[in-house]
């Protein structure tokens, strides 16, 4: 017979408010490939956040934006696309 035991959990969450219809999470690709983590985002964000909304986030490969940016977008030798899209370039 199994023994039933109590387990207390704890999670971490941030509650998101949106103006608009959600936040869009895109693929970022850079060519040729950047090893660093804080390399790409130096990269993303200091030289192209002006293209960008200020609600993001960025892990090193995956941006979350508070707005839709168009199917796929190149910036210099670093895309962007839909995480749900299927983008090889």
């Amino acid at each position: 017979m199994p023994s039933v035991f109590r387990l207390e959990v704890c999670a971490n969450y941030i509650p998101l408010r949106c103006k608009n219809e959600g936040v869009y999470q895109y693929d970022v690709q850079f060519s040729p490939d950047v090893d660093s983590r804080n390399m790409r985002s130096r990269l993303l964000l200091g030289q192209h956040a002006d293209k960008l909304s200020k609600g993001r986030a960025f892990d090193g490969r995956i941006l979350f934006l508070a707005d839709k940016l168009p199917d796929q977008v190149s910036l210099g030798f670093i895309v962007c696309c839909r995480t749900s899209d299927c983008c090889n370039s």
